[in-house]
């Protein structure tokens, strides 16, 4: 029993690795318009000390495309980091979905240009 649930494990392993590789999505322009934001969690503009940063909703290293990023004080994402996502979400009440949605629409019609 023991050996062949570690065979099932190598061999999810190998399936996963046998899927082709799907780099994340980049999109600097719109990196750099979320950096001129207000945060989206305190309303502040950016400082020299506390700069607006873009935060990936969907990490980065889950392949999360810039389009799911928003805007958040440097200090604020750090807190967002030491939380995790989720639970940084459902302390302050946030929906980042409406949030990326929002800034989205918002880049669209400015710019002009799809995220």
């Amino acid at each position: 029993m023991r050996q062949a649930r570690h065979r099932r494990k190598a061999e999810n392993l190998n399936d996963v690795l046998a899927q082709p590789y799907s780099p994340r999505e980049v999109n600097e322009a719109y990196l750099a318009w979320l950096r001129k934001q207000r945060c989206c969690v305190t309303g502040k503009r950016g400082s020299r000390v506390d700069p607006v940063e873009a935060c990936h909703v969907k990490t980065r290293g889950a392949f999360g495309a810039d389009r799911q990023a928003v805007p958040m004080l440097a200090s604020v994402h750090d807190q967002q980091h030491d939380d995790g996502i989720k639970t940084f979400a459902r302390k302050r009440g946030i929906d980042f979905d409406r949030i990326v949605a929002d800034h989205n629409a918002r880049y669209t019609a400015e710019t002009g240009k799809p995220v």
